[in-house]
C-alpha cells in the first residue's frame, strides 16, 4: 500500500502523481492520499476527487486548519 500526506489538493499530482498512476494500474491494493487542508476553494476540494477517479487513489480530508 501507499500512503501520501499533502497539505491541500493538487500537491498529490505535483509531488508523486506519476507513482500514483502506475501504483493504480499495476497494483490490486489502492492508494491512499490524505490532505491536511481542502485548498483555497471548494473548487480545488472538489478537483481531489477528480485526481483521485483518474490516478486511481482513495481520497480523504482531514481538514486541519
Amino acid at each position: 500500500m501507499i500512503g501520501v500526506i499533502v497539505s491541500h489538493p493538487d500537491d498529490e499530482v505535483l509531488g508523486c502523481g506519476g507513482l500514483l498512476a502506475s501504483w493504480g494500474l499495476t497494483q490490486a491494493e489502492t492508494a491512499k492520499v490524505l490532505y491536511l487542508g481542502r485548498g483555497r476553494s471548494e473548487q480545488q476540494a472538489s478537483g481531489a476527487y477528480r485526481a483521485a477517479e483518474v490516478l486511481g487513489f482513495e481520497p480523504f480530508f482531514a481538514d486541519i486548519g
